[in-house]
């Protein structure tokens, strides 16, 4: 019952960028155009995209964390090493560190935890743009002092925005949770 404080804390920065344009034009219709010469209308587009850059540390990589609690002994050096067994053969297996979890706070070493311990890199992104059009005006002057006016307009927008994991993180191998790619 203790933390295993060799592999340092669980950390997560983030980097995000943010650029939004807006431009936009807005006139009347000149007087000399029968039906709608006392007309206004304006145009504008709009475009944002906010993109993220993440980075976690301090995760373990689960099948790393296997190997070394799993069977381990001493090469002909000395030195603990682990091991894969099949049968009566027995097959060290490269890099990995054998670990006690249930020894002493500072009895890991730490190549161990070099071993078991990776940076996950991720990004993703957000994106927006609309464009917009409106016009309104008088259509018909009443004779009682009274208009009958119209307004009209229309909105297209497309959004969309994705994320990318480490390839670690997307097979599930690691003590953080699992994300997919999305689009």
């Amino acid at each position: 019952q203790r933390r295993l404080s060799e592999f340092g804390p669980r950390q997560f920065y983030q980097s995000i960028d943010t650029f939004r344009i807006v431009g936009g034009l807005q006139g009347a219709v000149p007087d000399d155009v029968p039906l709608v010469h006392d007309w206004k209308w304006e145009t504008s587009y709009n475009y944002g995209r906010s993109g993220a850059l993440n980075r976690s540390t301090g995760n373990l990589i689960k099948s790393r964390l296997a190997q070394s609690l799993g069977p381990s002994m001493r090469d002909a050096s000395g030195k603990p090493i682990c091991v894969r067994t099949a049968g009566i053969a027995t097959t060290a297996i490269a890099g990995c560190v054998p670990i006690d979890i249930l020894g002493p706070a500072g009895s890991i070493d730490p190549a161990a935890a070099s071993w078991l311990t990776f940076t996950g890199v991720s990004g993703g992104f957000n994106e927006q743009q609309s464009l917009l059009a409106q016009s309104h005006g008088r259509l018909i002057e009443l004779p009682n002092h009274g208009d009958i006016s119209m307004a009209v307009g229309g909105d297209y927008r497309v959004e969309s925005g994705g994320t990318n994991p480490d390839p670690l993180t997307a097979t599930g191998d690691t003590t953080g949770n699992a994300t997919q790619p999305t689009a």
